[in-house]
């Protein structure tokens, strides 16, 4: 067990765990992208649908193609890392939200 001097601490210690969990996810199904900032990481359709069936969500193509849209702030057609790392931090996250707009 862990000793933490503060809850402060504390804290810091779990995002920076939440952070690793999400970078080794993000980093499991990204490609390497070259573009006019250099190379980058980014996720696609296929690597998004990949991740989430990861975290046992499971979408047909054609709602992660949905789904990207939302996710995707800069409209440059995937996500890097502090997209995909936004987009499932918030509360409720957009997939939740896409989620609720779904018919029962």
């Amino acid at each position: 067990m862990a000793d933490f001097p503060s809850t402060h601490t504390m804290h810091e210690y779990l995002d920076r765990q939440g952070d690793m969990f999400l970078k080794e996810l993000f980093d499991k199904f990204a490609e390497r992208s070259t573009g006019t900032t250099g190379d980058s990481a980014v996720i696609g359709t296929r690597g998004l649908q990949a991740a989430l069936l990861e975290l046992g969500v499971h979408m047909d193509m054609k709602n992660v193609e949905r789904l990207m849209v939302l996710m995707d702030l800069d409209e440059n057609g995937c996500l890097d890392f502090e997209e995909f790392k936004r987009a499932v931090q918030q509360q409720p996250t957009q997939l939740e939200q896409w989620a609720s707009m779904l018919p029962l």
